[in-house]
């Protein structure tokens, strides 16, 4: 079931970039205070925000058989208000290892990524771990959302 258009309007690009910082900066060894920016603008220029809310809103599904669409909707948006300004934390780093295609994507529309990166990722197999990423980072959120 694809995601309501709420959703994307509550996982704002600020705001999910907020919550990937902490993982992305650990990745690049950087501080995420310095790397926010260049997430946000990462997921902001590309087509990687609108997969990563169709995979939040999966794992919602999915994590929450039987409840109807208006109810998990609800349910993210309340999580959302309960995070409120709480500092994300950085991922386990299997988590964040998962994530590796997803911040090579974001590194790519930034124009940080080396010429064969980019060249991997524009593969099959470079698009097919891309989407593991996604579906790891969408993991990752709703566990920092604990929902």
């Amino acid at each position: 079931m694809p995601a309501p258009q709420r959703v994307p309007h509550l996982l704002s690009v600020p705001l999910v970039a907020e919550l990937l910082a902490p993982s992305y900066a650990s990745a690049n060894r950087r501080e995420a205070a310095e790397v926010f920016d260049e997430v946000k603008t990462g997921l902001g220029a590309s087509r990687l925000h609108g997969p990563l809310c169709e995979a939040v809103w999966g794992g919602l599904v999915k994590a929450n058989p039987g409840v109807d669409e208006a109810a998990l909707v609800e349910r993210l948006a309340k999580a959302l208000a309960r995070k409120g300004g709480v500092r994300a934390k950085e991922a386990a780093k299997p988590a964040e290892e998962a994530m590796g295609a997803l911040f090579a994507s974001i590194d790519m529309y930034i124009d940080r990524a080396s010429d064969n990166v980019k060249l991997a990722l524009e593969t099959p197999a470079g698009q097919k771990a891309r989407d593991r990423a996604i579906d790891a980072a969408a993991g990752h959120l709703l566990k920092l959302l604990r929902i």
